[in-house]
């Protein structure tokens, strides 16, 4: 939020985030205190706010990819639209293995979801891509942060 103000309009192609969706998320919740991942900062409501002012600054036909939960989906696509923003498509990344969440309450989380929007009408520039992704997440033991997508 403090970098969009000094960005110039109309000069970004992409942006892929993964904003606090808004749940209170603690990572890695372990027996060892001192291994705990410390939860997301402004992560009280669904963090929607950056959705309005980057969407001046992005380029007509700038493209954005954002990470939300199910259960927020409607606050970022409400957020989008409101903003301009032509919302294409939804991703899915198949993390192969699953989540922990709920062990007696709930299914096991395997995916994480993203929306597509455009400004504009954004035309592929070769074979359009598909909308399920299937990549190992990165092993707990290993992050740096609680919500590391890649190495």
């Amino acid at each position: 939020m403090d970098l969009i103000p000094q960005l110039e309009d109309a000069s970004i192609d992409c942006c892929i985030t993964d904003p606090p969706y808004g749940i209170a998320y603690q990572s890695s919740r372990r027996i060892d205190k001192q291994k705990r991942h410390p939860k997301i900062l402004n992560d009280e409501a669904p963090f929607t706010e950056w959705i309005k002012p980057l969407f001046k600054k992005m380029k007509e036909q700038g493209r954005v990819i954002s990470f939300y939960r199910w259960d927020v989906q409607e606050v970022f696509l409400d957020a989008f639209l409101d903003a301009g923003f032509t919302v294409k498509s939804q991703i899915v990344w198949d993390k192969i293995a699953h989540g922990m969440g709920d062990l007696e309450g709930e299914f096991a989380p395997q995916h994480e979801l993203m929306f597509y929007a455009t400004k504009g009408r954004y035309k592929f520039k070769s074979k359009r891509p598909k909308t399920v992704y299937r990549c190992p997440r990165i092993p707990g033991e290993i992050l740096r942060h609680p919500n590391e997508k890649t190495h």
